[in-house]
């Protein structure tokens, strides 16, 4: 990315690396940034949209506590 700033497949592997190490919210920016560089490619948009899945599914499995019993 420091080389070529403005070459998207660079921030599609900052992405999968990020996404292989579970850093769900750096690899939707780097894939996001992906897509700013090459919105034609719809594979970018693509793994893009498989970590905002990723993303979803951590939130509804993370313990929640009801707030109804305060009211």
């Amino acid at each position: 990315m420091r080389r070529r700033p403005e070459h998207a497949h660079a921030y599609r592997l900052a992405g999968q690396i990020y996404a292989a190490r579970a850093d769900w919210e750096r690899a939707a920016v780097m894939l996001d940034q992906a897509r700013t560089h090459t919105p034609q490619n719809p594979l970018y948009a693509w793994e893009a949209s498989l970590i905002y899945d990723q993303m979803n599914r951590v939130v509804e499995q993370a313990p929640r506590i009801s707030l109804m019993e305060g009211f």
